[in-house]
């Protein structure tokens, strides 16, 4: 436990002073106690020398808020959503690692921060939490100003959820064969601790299905067989202490076992194992607070130290120890102020700075994220609430397809998709999953769908991968088929920008059933005008060739009259020369 001199002795740094009031300014501060409580809350440190004052009152520790505010001082418990989004100035991005075994924590850190690379993000940093974690963050700065037509200061906390979300799903997925869950499984550290804690550590392995990646939640069956010991025969079920072999006669053996369901979802029997990587999700929520760079951990006397985020793999607590903080500071407290945080950037020693941040340069990321939370339809690891959505959506906004073997071409497609052929720059896998249903439930097979995707992703400004397309497809392909979204979904043809209306949109609830509409009231009625034209040729042709008919026969009777008159002409002469 920390003592207070210990307290004192730190907290009375000049530039430890200085570097917590640099990462508090504008956020909401929680002073904890050496006593174990927090002080009373809004708090807020404006001055260097409000840290040294509150040590003197025997605070051990300062945590301070994802979220920027206008007045940290004006917050209270009774405000409203709504009113929090007014004075809330922007916000953070922060996961918080905090796996149970020290050297796998390391290697999530590591994974999490080559994804958040992988997205074009180069503003990342990461905090040593204080006793057995890290903390990776994001600035705000980095973020575009608005996602979906919606204010991203606004997208508190929804936001950073679905980006963690999609976070562990990107660097732990079926796709890419669980390449962290197979080293976590193989580490020493891991299967040291599976050895000493086999009931946590249960917890901690979860069983997947190995077709479609679902979460196998099994509910064990007992089964029941009957063998003899014999002949050998086994008779399956029954509720009595014993049978009588028909074959021998003997008394056959009773036997009671679990057996495991199949999947729920595809009714594979096939799984296999997958960590439950458990970044914290408590920490996304409004006014809940992290700990300050800077600050001291009162139950392994460690500082919250800033590292670089390009070496957690050889990281060392040791570091961390007050005296060997102070020792580096005490390194660069000679230089001038500018000097000072410049030198600190290049060791990685600031957490959430945003001097070298571009802004938008996270686009990608919670476009990404938002994209995979509005699909939801290859995550493996699903939260309760994306659950819950999962249920909604396939239960209100969505409908089975039946097929009826019509095929549609393109020219009967509606609009937003006739636009989102085109290429997009936005929400690509919520089109992903729209394209795919949309064309089978135009009559599409397979093949033919998966040439279009392919064609319309090179039109995308940033196609997708193409192992996300290929993991898509083996999916869906063996699921029921279902309509893609409605038109009225929020989140998907307006909010995308791609919902452009004619006269057959304001008839149809659906995209899938547009090609119909339109196939009766634009080709049944071309069909009908050349059926009707036809019509008219003909009868006018029959009626010409009716009366070219009139009249060739009129000359074949003309023809036989005037030979008749011949033959009677020629006769006559006869008569009169005998």
């Amino acid at each position: 436990m920390l003592s207070i001199s210990t307290l004192l002795r730190f907290y009375k740094h000049p530039l430890v002073q200085k570097l917590i009031a640099w990462h508090s300014a504008g956020k909401e501060v929680g002073v904890k106690m050496l006593q174990g409580h927090f002080a009373k809350r809004p708090n807020a440190i404006e001055y260097p020398s409000d840290v040294i004052e509150f040590a003197k009152n025997r605070a051990s520790s300062f945590h301070i808020s994802e979220e920027h505010w206008k007045n940290p001082w004006a917050l209270s418990s009774s405000l409203k959503r709504k009113e929090l989004d007014e004075l809330r100035d922007g916000w953070d991005l922060v996961l918080d690692l905090d796996f149970p075994v020290w050297e796998p924590t390391k290697l999530i850190t590591h994974f999490v921060i080559r994804a958040l690379r992988d997205h074009g993000i180069n503003s990342i940093s990461c905090k040593f939490s204080g006793n057995k974690g890290f903390h990776v963050g994001v600035p705000f700065k980095a973020f575009p100003s608005s996602v979906l037509n919606q204010k991203t200061t606004d997208l508190f906390p929804e936001g950073p959820k679905k980006i963690m979300n999609y976070i562990v799903n990107y660097i732990d997925n079926r796709e890419k064969g669980y390449p962290l869950s197979k080293q976590i499984l193989k580490s020493k550290e891991f299967q040291l601790f599976m050895k000493e804690n086999p009931t946590e550590g249960k917890k901690l392995i979860l069983d997947v299905c190995a077709n479609c990646g679902r979460i196998l939640n099994y509910k064990p069956q007992k089964k029941i067989i009957y063998k003899c010991q014999g002949c050998g025969k086994e008779i399956q079920g029954g509720e009595e202490p014993y049978k009588i072999c028909p074959n021998c006669s003997r008394v056959m053996k009773r036997i009671e076992f679990e057996v495991n369901n199949k999947c729920d979802s595809c009714g594979s029997e096939e799984r296999e194992q997958k960590i439950n990587l458990a970044i914290d999700e408590i920490l996304i929520a409004s006014r809940h607070l992290y700990r300050a760079p800077y600050s001291l951990h009162e139950k392994s006397g460690l500082v919250s130290l800033p590292i670089d985020p390009d070496s957690v793999l050889e990281f060392d607590k040791k570091r961390c120890s007050p005296e060997a903080v102070l020792d580096i500071l005490d390194g660069l407290k000679s230089k001038d102020e500018e000097e000072f945080f410049n030198s600190l950037r290049t060791r990685g020693l600031l957490f959430l700075d945003s001097y070298f941040a571009q802004p938008g340069e996270a686009s990608s990321l919670i476009r990404e994220a938002f994209d995979f939370d509005k699909q939801n339809s290859t995550t493996e690891f699903s939260t309760p609430a994306q659950k819950a959505a999962r249920a909604t959506r396939e239960g209100k906004g969505y409908k089975i397809y039946e097929d009826t073997g019509e095929r549609f071409d393109e020219q009967t497609f509606p609009p937003c998709i006739k636009m989102a052929l085109k290429g997009v720059s936005d929400g690509r896998k919520r089109l992903l999953f729209i394209l795919f249903n949309f064309l089978r439930a135009s009559g599409w097979n397979i093949d033919d769908i998966q040439r279009k995707i392919e064609e319309w992703n090179e039109k995308n400004e940033e196609p997708l991968r193409p192992g996300l397309i290929k993991g898509h497809f083996e999916y869906h392909r063996k699921r029921k088929l279902i309509l893609p979204p409605n038109c009225n979904s929020s989140g998907y043809y307006k909010d995308m920008g791609i919902c452009h209306p004619d006269n057959i949109c304001s008839r149809i609830k659906n995209p899938a059933t547009y090609p119909k509409v339109y196939s009766k009231v634009y080709l049944s009625k071309k069909s009908k005008g050349k059926g009707k034209r036809k019509a008219r040729k003909k009868a006018v042709e029959g009626s010409k060739g009716n009366k070219s008919n009139k009249g060739y026969k009129g000359k074949i009777k003309q023809e036989d009259s005037s030979k008749e008159k011949k033959q009677d002409k020629e006769q006559g002469k006869d008569t009169n020369s005998s």
